[in-house]
């Protein structure tokens, strides 16, 4: 619980800082798919909600929360599920297309339920994420993203493809 206390400590400050800077707001919704590499877990749909703040045409800070996905095999069922705070560097093609980088924080919480033994457990820690993507503008205020993130949550690597539709205020 406290390293979710530090990581909403340090958004907040984060993007009160950008804010002050005359910053782009947005928000955006993802849905993908989730892989992890651990052998019969097989794949899994994943939804998600960020927001952050465009600093300027190349840079952009951003907060959110990934339900990876819900997965099981004999031992049990395992729910994973991330808070996120990433820079995002942004290398524009032209006014429709462009590019773009995630690095940052990854606070991850994995949900265990075993099916043969009856138990519940929780396991929890943080790791760096990363990902990159390609971005079309849509619409004047819009953006529609594809992205592969690299997730590592304990022993287990978790790859993710997915798609967003941004929305900037």
């Amino acid at each position: 619980m406290k390293k979710r206390n530090q990581l909403l400590a340090a958004t907040i400050l984060a993007l009160t800082c950008v804010h002050s800077a005359q910053a782009n707001p947005y928000m955006s919704l993802w849905v993908g798919a989730t892989n992890p590499d651990a052998s019969g877990y097989g794949s899994s749909s994943d939804f998600g909600v960020l927001g952050g703040y465009q600093i300027n045409e190349n840079l952009a800070v951003e907060a959110g929360k990934r339900q990876l996905g819900d997965f099981s095999d004999s031992d049990g069922e395992f729910k994973f599920s991330t808070y996120e705070l990433a820079v995002v560097g942004l290398l524009p093609l032209n006014d429709t297309y462009g590019f773009y980088g995630r690095l940052g924080y990854l606070d991850w919480k994995v949900d265990v339920s075993g099916t043969s033994t009856r138990y519940e457990d929780e396991e929890d820690g943080s790791e760096v994420i990363y990902g990159a993507g390609f971005m079309i503008t849509a619409i004047d205020q819009g953006n529609v993203k594809f992205e592969y993130s690299h997730y590592d949550i304990g022993s287990v690597t978790i790859g993710y493809v997915g798609a967003g539709f941004e929305i900037h205020f």
